[in-house]
């Protein structure tokens, strides 16, 4: 599926923007705006071997958002899309596959929030996190958590 224009606007309350299952699925957002209320996703993949993609410029996240959740192990995240916050408790990329961001996600508005979090063991790769988030928090490794 490619999202190549427009805008997905969430409701609140654990809605969706873009939900995957199956096996195989390729996401890819290179156009589409994404407007995610409070306590919801922007992307969602419980499949298995899917792939996200996401190069928009920019995506804002309020209170208790994910901008990409996937608990598929064999699955992929590819981020170059800035990530903000203007809230607390976000994630902005939370997978139990790999992971490669390139993007700047500055997460710093309020406390509780995580730039990447991943459970697969050296599968997260990462470009730039602001104030404390220059590596990925692994579960399995103890590091540190990186919260704001």
């Amino acid at each position: 599926m490619s999202l190549t224009g427009g805008k997905i606007t969430t409701g609140t309350d654990e809605a969706v923007g873009v939900y995957t299952v199956g096996t195989g699925q390729n996401i890819t957002n290179t156009g589409t705006a994404f407007d995610i209320r409070n306590n919801s996703f922007g992307f969602v993949n419980v499949g298995t071997g899917n792939k996200i993609v996401s190069s928009i410029a920019n995506v804002g996240l309020g209170n208790k958002n994910v901008y990409v959740y996937s608990n598929d192990t064999t699955g992929f995240v590819i981020n170059s899309t800035n990530i903000t916050s203007t809230g607390q408790e976000n994630y902005g990329i939370y997978s139990a596959g790999t992971v490669t961001n390139s993007g700047t996600i500055d997460l710093s508005s309020g406390p509780g929030s995580v730039a990447i979090y991943s459970i697969k063991i050296n599968k997260c790769h990462y470009g730039t996190q602001k104030k404390m988030l220059e590596r990925c928090f692994n579960r399995y490794k103890k590091i540190s958590r990186y919260y704001f």
